[in-house]
């Protein structure tokens, strides 16, 4: 329960009696030694909670001040491990920046981010990874009989080629003729300074392969540069069909397997699944 007196003494200390109660409280002090003491004890009180609430302040200010000082230090620290790293001393003259270092590490954070955002530019999924490494050679006949096939001229450069001649051996290709193609084809080759020669020479393999001629047809097929570019690829492609067509199978496996590595190889999905006919 709340003592009445105690609370006439915190109004008192807080000036919080009007002033006839606050006269009346006097004059009781001036003759009531009990209240006298108990006044000086609650003032004592009120100081001792002063006092702490300092101190608590005071300790409050130290943490900060020493957890600014540490981070300050810190700070400090890191700046001199960086002008260390970066910054080439002289005698008697201001430091140089080291700018090799600071591309050389520009470089690698690009990289290292370019890898976390997305990590197949770096090491692209290969399309056999899970497929055997080499194709047997029991396997090479049903493998070459499995994939080959002619090319399509509709998705290729020279669907659209004016020149009459070459548009007769694109025709006969087609048609499956390829025995007129190649007469067609030896014209168009034999002029050196023929646009098309690359597309030539694919088409003048496949033919060369169709008709069971594997050994002319890989020394045609190895003529199409690799500036070409697409027509390479399809020339690759039907080179690793030659070798199995001729049951060069670890030689086919080899070039397949390059092939199915190459994400951007236009048979790279075919080589990897050319080489998981071994499961």
């Amino acid at each position: 329960m709340e003592n009445p007196q105690h609370t006439l003494i915190e109004k008192y200390l807080d000036g919080a009696l009007p002033p006839g109660e606050r006269a009346a409280v006097e004059a009781q002090l001036a003759t009531d030694p009990v209240l006298a003491t108990e006044l000086r004890l609650h003032e004592a009180a009120r100081a001792a909670v002063t006092v702490q609430a300092l101190l608590d302040h005071r300790e409050r200010m130290q943490r900060r001040g020493k957890q600014m000082l540490f981070w300050k230090k810190l700070q400090w620290q890191i700046l001199d491990a960086f002008e260390a790293v970066f910054m080439e001393k002289r005698d008697n003259n201001p430091g140089r920046l080291r700018w090799g270092l600071i591309g050389g590490l520009s470089l690698a954070t690009a990289a290292l981010v370019l890898y976390l955002i997305n990590p197949g530019l770096f090491f692209p999924e290969s399309n056999q990874s899970s497929s055997p490494m080499v194709i047997a050679q029991e396997q090479a006949a049903e493998a070459y009989d499995t994939y080959f096939q002619r090319l399509d001229l509709r998705n290729t450069l020279g669907a659209s080629d004016t020149d009459t001649l070459f548009q007769n051996a694109q025709n006969q290709y087609s048609a499956g003729n390829c025995t007129a193609a190649l007469e067609t084809l030896e014209i168009l080759l034999s002029d050196e300074t023929f646009e098309r020669r690359p597309m030539a020479l694919l088409l003048k393999g496949t033919c060369q392969l169709d008709q069971g001629n594997a050994e002319n047809a890989l020394e045609t097929l190895q003529q199409v540069p690799p500036a070409a570019a697409g027509l390479h690829q399809d020339a690759q492609w039907y080179i690793a069909l030659v070798y199995l067509k001729l049951e060069r199978t670890d030689e086919a496996s080899k070039l397949l397997r390059a092939i199915a590595a190459d994400a951007r190889h236009r048979h790279s999905a075919e080589a990897g699944k050319l080489l998981g006919m071994g499961k």
